[in-house]
């Protein structure tokens, strides 16, 4: 009779291949890493990885609806203690503001992101699914939160609260591809920058 094996222990061992994947990704860039590479660093055997994963995309695609979530989950608490549709806002910010982009795996991990994200536009499916998931996961964050507050008056009724979500992960988009291209952008001055202009221009 084959071992059973439990819903917890798969977990677990699915978690450890991400991880390893993630690593692979920052080191070599997606587009270079291949399943060998993910098989090295894991220490697991290529049909054990099979087993969990059909390929390199799927695996990515899971790491970082992981990594969101969870990160979705933390944040989504944290703004719940803070009453007004502004310093909501200005939270979201300081989120970003609070990476550190001179840690190498960190940057790594956002040039992995980027990298990806540019890639898959040429692969409808793939481009498919991160539009969606853009949308549900980030413009409806924000969105939520601007017709809150124009609901309550802390907001200008006049904007169009879609625009604004666009334009909100527009900024941070933009000001963490500099970065990771070029060591000398002043990340968080000009992000601190755009995030003035941008709180003022709600209000």
């Amino acid at each position: 009779m084959a071992p059973v094996v439990s819903e917890d222990y798969k977990m677990r061992k699915k978690q450890e291949i991400l991880s390893s994947a993630l690593i692979c990704f920052a080191k070599k860039g997606y587009q270079q890493a291949t399943m060998d590479d993910i098989v090295e660093q894991s220490g697991f055997s290529k049909g054990a990885i099979y087993n969990y994963f059909r390929s390199k995309d799927e695996i990515y695609f899971e790491a970082v609806n992981e990594n969101t979530s969870s990160l979705q989950g933390v944040v989504k608490e944290q703004l719940k203690q803070l009453p007004a549709s502004i310093d909501r806002v200005s939270f979201l910010f300081d989120t970003y503001l609070s990476n550190n982009h001179e840690d190498q795996t960190e940057r790594a991990l956002f040039q992995v992101y980027y990298e990806f994200r540019l890639q898959s536009s040429r692969d409808e499916k793939i481009a498919s699914f991160l539009k969606k998931r853009r949308q549900d996961l980030f413009i409806n964050l924000i969105r939520d939160i601007v017709t809150d507050g124009q609901s309550r008056g802390e907001i200008r009724a006049d904007l169009d609260a879609d625009i604004l979500a666009h334009t909100f992960w527009g900024l941070i988009d933009g000001a963490s591809i500099c970065v990771v291209t070029d060591p000398d952008y002043p990340y968080k001055a000009a992000l601190t920058q755009m995030k003035q202009m941008f709180l003022d221009y709600l209000s």
